[in-house]
């Protein structure tokens, strides 16, 4: 991979040139540059001034491709693509990993169309034959080259998350507990296999003893050294590390250190490493939530809402909210007691009461004292101010707008703060809440 920066209007031809050259030295050594789509390609990343004129003249004028024209190399066409595949892993513009996470789903989709009855829902195979008919015909695929991935977004883990538990539920015998529909951490105990999450974790971990073990010294040297950026692989390699130390305490093998000695240990001692790390990952204190999970988000995954009518889980409170009211024409309590576009709480003014509501949903001291203090409206007042708040909503959207747009910002009421529960976690900070910046009225 050569990365190319240019200025908008000559980033083509920084390209162009840039190909040409490296065609050249190729060609000099006796090799030749393949050009295709899926070979040696261009991803371009647009951006500043004359971007949009910069892009249509590629895209448009010369309908994706380049020409390279080498002094000694064959002439040859340079194609650009939005997603370029590289070692089995696909990436978009800004190292992006949603065209890798879509074709895995795909590819799940059709292992599990093919195989989901006659093999892995079969009750005529016993259910450790069909885990590992699972982890040979199914995850062997899609796991393939994990260990390469960067520090996952919320997002993205969800996904992977999502994509590994839809294997392991195929697999297992009981769908149900009591009525209930199992949790994730149900199955994964019963099943006794790794957390997806760990699963990652460990394939990073052992891509890494690897490269220590088979590289030349200056190689590593230069991962080390590029251990600074938040979103790098060796970032997420570091997590990785900590984590594995956490929660193996009792191994001192394991414990934390700089991550310069941990490439001196892979390389001296690859096998050994491999080996504990598989061991430690496979050890029951790495199947608990509160081990894995590093982030909020993470340790949401396995978390589970249920319904206090009919029994139902969901994975997220916004599932539980839609199934509350579509089934059962249960409102959301923060809007049973909010009549005002500004927060009684912490007396922000949003101008509407979409987004006052949205402030309070995603707010957890603002909410809880609102509902702690503030009684529910009675049906008429309720139904009215519905009504008035879809109204609101139905221009927004004609207009092309959120629901919870808002033409003016919020801004600070005049008035003392009311007094509120604090929140857990540290008592010097601001009773609202963390990131606070108004203590008196503005």
């Amino acid at each position: 991979m050569i990365p190319v920066t240019s200025p908008a209007e000559g980033l083509a031809d920084a390209v162009v040139i840039t190909a040409e050259c490296t065609a050249d030295v190729f060609h000099r050594y006796g090799f030749a540059l393949r050009a295709g789509r899926t070979k040696t390609a261009v991803v371009f990343q647009w951006h500043g001034k004359g971007a949009v004129q910069a892009r249509r003249s590629v895209d448009l004028t010369l309908n994706c491709s380049l020409s390279c024209r080498p002094a000694r190399a064959p002439h040859f066409s340079l194609p650009s693509v939005p997603v370029y595949k590289h070692l089995g892993t696909r990436t978009a513009v800004g190292a992006a990993m949603g065209p890798e996470f879509a074709f895995k789903e795909s590819m799940l989709r059709d292992d599990l169309r093919r195989l989901r009855r006659r093999v892995l829902s079969n009750p005529g195979i016993p259910q450790h034959q069909r885990a590992k008919l699972a982890q040979a015909c199914v995850l062997s695929r899609l796991l393939f080259h994990i260990g390469a991935w960067p520090g996952l977004s919320a997002t993205l883990a969800g996904r992977f998350h999502t994509m590994i538990m839809k294997v392991y539920r195929c697999v297992i015998d009981r769908k149900e507990d009591d009525g209930y529909h199992i949790s994730d951490e149900r199955v994964i105990k019963d099943l006794g296999v790794m957390p997806p999450l760990v699963v990652l974790r460990l394939a990073r971990v052992l891509l890494a003893v690897r490269v220590a073990s088979r590289a030349p010294p200056f190689v590593s040297q230069l991962l080390c050294r590029a251990a600074a950026a938040p979103s790098s692989w060796l970032r997420a390699l570091e997590v990785d590390l900590e984590i594995f130390g956490r929660a193996c305490a009792d191994d001192p093998a394991l414990a934390h250190r700089p991550l310069d000695h941990w490439w001196s240990l892979f390389r001296a001692e690859p096998h050994a490493c491999r080996r504990r790390f598989a061991r430690a990952a496979a050890s029951e204190a790495m199947s608990h939530v509160c081990v894995w999970a590093r982030t909020r988000a993470e340790k949401e995954l396995t978390e589970e809402h249920r319904c206090g009518e009919c029994g139902s889980a969901f994975r997220s409170r916004q599932a539980l909210a839609v199934h509350a009211y579509i089934l059962h024409g249960r409102r959301s309590e923060v809007r049973r007691s909010l009549s005002t576009t500004f927060c009684p709480i912490c007396l922000l003014e949003f101008h509407t009461r979409e987004r006052a509501v949205k402030h309070l949903d995603s707010t957890a001291v603002c909410r809880a004292n609102l509902l702690l203090m503030h009684p529910a409206l009675d049906d008429e007042c309720f139904r009215a101010l519905e009504s008035a708040s879809a109204d609101v909503i139905r221009e927004l959207r004609a207009a092309g707008r959120s629901r919870s747009f808002a033409s003016l910002p919020c801004v600070r009421l005049a008035g003392p703060l009311p007094l509120v529960m604090a929140p857990a976690g540290d008592p010097k900070g601001h009773p609202h809440g963390p990131g606070r910046k108004w203590h008196a009225s503005s």
